[in-house]
């Protein structure tokens, strides 16, 4: 099980290595060094033998570049060594030497023991947030008193800064639906939304806390204890519901998702699938190249003949630039490079990528499989690669599915699933090849072909052809027919996969006859490279026959079998029926989201020959040309807009014919923050969008945004207790109104407080304090007033009235000896007051000895102020012993007097020639 989660791992990361060993120079007082092994290394790193490794034992490779490893941590007097290693990220590491507060993240390696150790120090800090499961923790105190921690506490792994603002989660800033037509789909169909149906992400486990999975995770017990981002993203592309933002929409946002740990690369048990009624599963990872029919291959196809309604989608991987070093296709470029034996599963659907234009990604991985079948069967967007690819087809899978749930009331054998994705593709390498399989996917077509019932399911057998009527109609431009068949399994290690061999092929009136496409896969770059003919299929169970303009009539489709080692087999036809002479705008559509600043690529489907004009237009404004000879093969425009536009649209002249757009707007960005957020009441606020007529507000309390209440204004004031929902977003309303909401926000987790954003006091060259005040709505604000607690008193140091900034700076220069205590009131203007939070300074003259508590409980520690370091601390009983002695390196120490008896001692502060600094008395107590 190691060795598997190792492979896994390995697929994450490239394949260079650079290891530095250096001394750090930040470092150097305390004798520490670093590795520092950024994320290309890792792979060359990892696949090093076992000598290797122990070279590095106990380093945790991180993805994070800004780590460094610290072997020691270990000051001069602990009296034991560190002997495991730390990761301290360098951002938290610069603050160390502060006494400003942040707030860290911390994994120690016993939690429990850890919060006692915090908890026994007594000293001015707070733990935020406990997460027990990975002994993590994020802790607020001063940078001074972290480096302290990180020298005393032997068993911490890590510790870093917290994001100064908290996220919801990492959106995806990439989502584009248009590629494959998934935007006409949902404007189209907006019913298909996959309600019905369950999805699987076999990798590992996703982030069920994130807004766009809301309400629709449900646990199969299968998970990976490692969440991954990369899952999370996988399924937001699959199911996202668009809490978050108009990016964080999936393909399907109703389908419920489960997750199963990739570690266990055989298929989940059948019964287990069964019993939650999955029906696709998404496997968007790979291993090496390996072109075998493997026992894992032999698995799932054997998984997918049992369970004839499941799908399972395969990433093609993005090793396209390598080679094979084994099998028949060994040390081919550019082909047979699909990575992982499972991807040779022939009833699985295996998904390329390309990128935004529909070009394929070199980094794609191809086929011929070891048996020179075609794979991959379809290729998709992946900005990332495959996996991102993969994701798509799957949410693409879960609409035709529901589109066939909501017809029939049952779902589709998985068969149908992968005729009508393969039958509604759009060309690329007309009409196959190894590299781009049967083409783009194009959600619309395969759902519009579902919705026009262009399909059939039968069964054959053995010498007992089964013959279908195909009517062609008037001007068809073309026809596309894929035959498709859950095939049972091979045997592990055969040379062939396939079992069952149908064949199709397609007669007219005229006895005029159409075979499937064929390639020839013999193992040379020319073969491999040659376009396809027409021919029996024998080694494929996805058969595809095309035919240019038709001509009229009843065509037969005829479905036969001379081999046949189980019977009967059953299978399912799709067909395509192209109009001539089409010209329709895919995006952007009515309710699709365009953004000023933003690239726009302008989609289109058609059929016809030539160049048109491409123009846009403002309201009833006049039309501006973008293209006059455009190319229409090319099938998208790209162009910016540096100003919004409302009530917008596109025109294509071809000839004496115009084809209009939807109506759509492009608008600015509008984002939304958090004004205050007091105990009864928050404020929420944008800026004005001066195409807007109104604003919507929405809020998120069941699993999608809800329209909470519109309003004219900029700003609107919540009262929590009618309000408990935490996350909000504002949408702006124009003339024609699209879909287009802010990023949602979690108000609680902006930072923001009661009128103010943050309270901060620092020592400023060991001579006076730095006050800084964060303020928020300054117009309800009278004054403010900073104070400092002396002698149990609140002391004002200053009172602010006339010119109040929302950065307030003020300075005490007369800070007092020991623990100085800050804090400012703010008053507002309806008389009420509110206190910021309080921060504490320790504060001492240059060789003062301070001491506190005292007199002092012996089960405590004592706190020591020594001024500058570089001294040495003692502490003597009445008749001049020495009890305990310590080099002082900080500012700030602690000592133990657990062991002392009560009485009177003596605290003395000399330098090494016995030189008297300071000294003082302290009193022990039961």
């Amino acid at each position: 099980m190691l060795r598997s989660r190792w492979l896994i791992f390995l697929l994450v990361i490239t394949t260079s290595i650079r290891i530095s060993v250096g001394y750090a120079t930040s470092m150097e007082k305390y004798g520490w060094f670093y590795l520092s092994i950024d994320s290309s290394e890792k792979s060359s790193l990892l696949a090093q033998d076992s000598s290797a490794l122990k070279k590095v034992k106990g380093l945790n490779i991180a993805v994070e570049q800004a780590v460094k490893f610290i072997p020691q941590f270990n000051n001069g007097h602990s009296k034991n060594g560190r002997d495991s290693l730390i990761e301290i990220d360098a951002q938290a590491y610069q603050t160390f030497e502060s006494k400003k507060t942040e707030t860290y993240s911390v994994i120690a390696g016993n939690l429990n023991e850890f919060i006692e150790y915090l908890n026994s120090l007594a000293l001015e800090l707070k733990i935020i947030a406990v997460h027990e499961s990975t002994n993590a923790l994020s802790i607020q105190c001063q940078g001074s008193l972290m480096e302290r921690i990180v020298k005393d506490y032997m068993a911490l792994s890590y510790v870093g800064l917290s994001p100064m603002t908290p996220k919801l989660e990492s959106s995806i800033n990439y989502m584009d639906l248009s590629v494959n037509r998934i935007n006409v789909v949902h404007s189209a169909y907006p019913e298909l939304k996959g309600e019905t149906i369950k999805v699987s992400i076999k990798e590992q486990f996703v982030d069920t806390t994130d807004i766009d999975l809301k309400g629709r995770y449900f646990s199969s017990g299968l998970e990976s204890e490692i969440i991954s981002q990369h899952a999370n993203f996988m399924a937001t592309m699959i199911a996202g519901a668009g809490n978050t933002y108009h990016l964080g929409k999936g393909v399907a946002s109703s389908a419920s998702i489960t997750s199963s740990d990739f570690t266990s690369i055989f298929p989940d048990e059948n019964d287990l699938l069964e019993s939650y009624d999955i029906s696709i599963q998404n496997h968007s990872y790979g291993f090496e190249i390996d072109n075998r029919y493997s026992p894992e291959t032999q698995a799932y196809d054997h998984q997918s003949y049992q369970m004839s309604e499941l799908l399972h989608v395969f990433s093609a991987g993005n090793k396209g630039n390598e080679v094979s070093e084994e099998g028949v296709y060994a040390n081919i470029e550019g082909f047979a490079n699909l990575t992982g034996s499972q991807k040779m599963a022939k009833n699985a659907v295996v998904v390329g990528a390309t990128d935004r234009f529909g070009v394929r990604d070199s980094r794609s991985s191809a086929g011929p499989t070891f048996d020179g079948r075609i794979k991959p069967d379809l290729m998709a967007y992946g900005q990332e690669g495959s996996s991102d690819a993969a994701a798509l087809v799957s949410g693409a899978s879960v609409l035709v599915q529901d589109s066939y749930w909501l017809t029939h009331g049952e779902l589709p054998p998985s068969s149908l699933v992968k005729a009508l994705l393969i039958a509604g593709a759009s060309a690329y390498d007309d009409p196959i090849s190894f590299k781009t399989g049967y083409g783009q996917l194009n959600s619309l077509t395969a759902v519009d072909i579902q919705r026009a019932s262009q399909y059939i399911t039968g069964a054959v057998q053995k010498n007992l052809p089964s013959v279908f009527e195909l009517i062609i109609p008037e001007k068809t431009h073309k026809v596309r027919v894929v035959l498709c068949w859950t095939d049972p399994a091979g045997v592990a290690g055969a040379d062939q996969a396939l079992t069952n061999d149908l064949d199709m092929k397609i007669i007219n009136p005229n006895d005029q006859m159409w075979l499937p496409w064929v390639l020839d896969h013999s193992p040379n770059t020319e073969s491999l490279m040659n376009a396809p003919i027409r021919g029996i299929d024998s080694i494929n169970n996805t058969e595809l026959i095309t035919i240019d303009n038709p001509e009229a009539g009843t065509y037969t489709i005829q479905v036969s079998t001379e081999t046949l080692m189980s019977f009967p087999q059953n299978f399912s036809l799709a067909y395509q029926l192209e109009e001539e002479n089409t010209f329709d705008w895919t995006f952007p559509k009515r309710t699709d989201i365009c953004l000023t600043g933003k690239e726009l690529i302008f989609r289109w489907d058609s059929n016809l020959a030539g160049t048109g004009k491409l123009e846009l237009r403002n309201g009833e404004g006049d039309w501006m040309m973008l293209s006059e000879g455009m190319d229409l093969s090319d099938s998208q425009f790209a162009w910016i807009s540096d100003e919004p536009f409302i009530q917008t649209q596109l025109r294509m002249t071809v000839g004496a014919n115009s084809y209009l757009s939807d109506e759509f707007n492009i608008v600015g960005e509008t984002e939304l923050t958090v004004d205050y957020n007091c105990t009864d009441k928050f404020k929420l606020i944008w800026e004005k969008d001066e195409e807007a007529v109104g604003y919507e507000l929405y809020d998120l309390s069941d699993e999608e945004l809800a329209l909470n209440q519109v309003t004219a204004d900029t700003f609107l004031i919540f009262s929590k207790s009618s309000n408990p929902a935490l996350n909000y977003a504002v949408r702006p309303l124009y003339v024609n109104s699209s879909e287009y909401n802010s990023r949602t926000i979690d108000y609680t987790q902006q930072g923001v407080n009661c009128y103010y954003k943050n309270f901060t006091a620092e020592l400023i060259d060991d001579t006076y304090v730095e006050n800084n005040l964060s303020l928020t709505s300054i117009s309800d604000i009278a004054s403010v007033d900073f104070y400092n607690w002396k002698d149990g008193i609140p002391q004002k140091i200053m009172a602010v009235k006339e010119g109040l900034e929302a950065e307030l700076l003020i300075e005490d220069v007369n800070p007092s000896e020991g623990v100085n205590n800050y804090f400012a009131q703010i008053n507002l203007k309806d008389g009420a007051n509110i206190q910021t939070d309080t921060t504490s300074i320790y504060f001492t003259r240059e060789h003062t000895l301070i001491i506190f508590p005292n007199p002092i409980a012996k089960s405590n520690f004592l706190n020591v102020l020594t001024g500058k370091p570089g001294a040495t601390l003692q502490l003597l009983n009445t008749r001049g012993d020495l009890l305990y002695e310590e080099e002082v390196f900080f500012d700030f120490v602690q000592i133990p007097i657990a062991d002392l008896s009560e009485g009177i001692y003596i605290l003395r502060l000399y330098h090494g020639n016995n030189n008297n600094i300071s000294h003082a008395k302290l009193m022990v107590t039961d």
